[in-house]
């Protein structure tokens, strides 16, 4: 049987290629650093009784240099290392332009973790390239369609690979087109808003499409939780972590 770090090596090598060559628009360099996500081994997720929450930001900004599809992997490892606590010296000088985006991520996670035991976290992006022109620029969205295919494939063989319990779109509206092209093939999915203190945007529950299951939720991107809606910050973290322990026990009890 092959290992989950296998199974997403060879995911990556058959629909990449090793230096990237079998995806056009990264081969001609119009994208490049694919976020490919790599774990120190199996035992980081394999325990079935771990909850398993996946979260998902918008895109990368320079977090890497161009290499191939295993050096780009090992850069994931090393890079994120799981969330590691963020402290006064950030393990990346993106992150020291990004404080409020890790803080809020680690706000997240701790708020998981007091009510749930043996979590395994995993970072994702809904656009899984990085546009190669201009500085820090988002995938223009003629430049994404070219990519699209290849982006919805790497996502959904991801999940199907790591089977995670909970999916957490920290990604805003403004991606809400990019997430129906993932996960419904461009139509749009089901999204039921969530009152958090009146605001019936901050917070919806996304239908995931079949044979895809576990529970996804959609909020603002850190940035905007950290800054610009303060307030709704903690109630919305709140409710997702509660949502994370209600799965948790449902597994635990289907596993007895």
């Amino acid at each position: 049987m092959t290992t989950i770090k296998e199974q997403l090596e060879n995911l990556y090598l058959n629909t990449l290629g090793e230096s990237f060559e079998l995806c056009i628009p990264i081969r001609e360099k119009i994208l490049r650093r694919p976020l490919l996500i790599k774990f120190a081994n199996d035992n980081a997720i394999k325990n079935e009784a771990n909850l398993r929450v996946m979260f998902f930001m918008q895109e990368t900004n320079d977090w890497c240099e161009d290499g191939k599809t295993d050096e780009v992997m090992k850069t994931y490892r090393k890079f994120f290392n799981d969330f590691d606590e963020y402290s006064q010296n950030p393990p990346h000088p993106y992150w020291k332009t990004q404080k409020y985006t890790w803080l809020v991520l680690e706000e997240m996670k701790n708020t998981i973790n007091r009510r749930v035991s043996g979590v395994s976290y995993i970072w994702n992006n809904i656009v899984k390239a990085e546009y190669n022109i201009g500085k820090y620029p988002k995938v223009p969205y003629d430049v994404y369609t070219e990519f699209r295919d290849v982006n919805r494939k790497l996502i959904l063989a991801e999940i199907e690979i790591i089977k995670p319990d909970v999916l957490v779109f920290f990604t805003g509206p403004s991606y809400n087109k990019k997430l129906d092209d993932v996960f419904n093939e461009s139509k749009e999915i089901d999204k039921k808003k969530i009152d958090i203190g009146g605001n019936m945007n901050a917070l919806k529950i996304m239908e995931l499409p079949l044979p895809l299951s576990g529970s996804a939720y959609i909020t603002y991107h850190p940035l905007y939780l950290g800054r610009n809606v303060k307030p709704l910050k903690a109630p919305i973290l709140n409710v997702i972590a509660e949502q994370c322990a209600a799965v948790a026990l449902a597994k635990e009890r289907a596993q007895k």
